[in-house]
Parts: structure tokens; C-alpha cells; sequence
């Protein structure tokens, strides 16, 4: 019997270079870097400040990170 443990996901704020206005990215992933990868891999091709929230398996908010593009150095806030 496979077990899947929930671990939560993280929702990625963005503003959307082209037609303009904010917009979200979910990624179901285990790590912030693989969060913003995934990003990268789906909705790249721009660079654009990012707010990172991680929401827990209770759909709790724990953590808030801002990057000054998709490259940069996240910072906890």
C-alpha cells in the first residue's frame, strides 16, 4: 500500500508582463527553489518580482517570501 503524504504547496504572485495585471501560479512541490522552477519552467520567458506564500496541508499560510525577479536571492519576510 503506497502511502502519499500531503505536504502542502506554495502560490506564486506575479504580475503578468504583456496584457498587465496580477496574477497566481500554484505549484505543488516540496522546496521553494522547485517552486520557482517550476514557474520558470511553465510561465518563464519574462522577469518580474515574485511574492512566494507557502500554504500548509491546512490550507494555513506559514511562510512569505519576495524576489526581485525569477533569478534573485529569495528573502524570507
Amino acid at each position: 500500500m503506497n502511502l502519499i503524504h500531503e505536504r502542502g504547496m506554495f502560490e506564486i504572485q506575479y504580475r503578468e508582463p504583456t496584457l498587465g495585471g496580477n496574477r497566481k501560479f500554484l505549484a505543488k512541490t516540496r522546496t521553494l527553489m522547485d517552486a520557482i522552477a517550476s514557474f520558470n519552467l511553465h510561465k518563464g520567458g519574462f522577469d518580474t518580482p515574485l511574492r512566494v506564500k507557502r500554504i500548509n496541508v491546512d490550507g494555513l499560510h506559514t511562510h512569505t517570501w519576495t524576489l526581485d525577479g525569477r533569478y534573485s536571492v529569495p528573502r524570507q519576510v
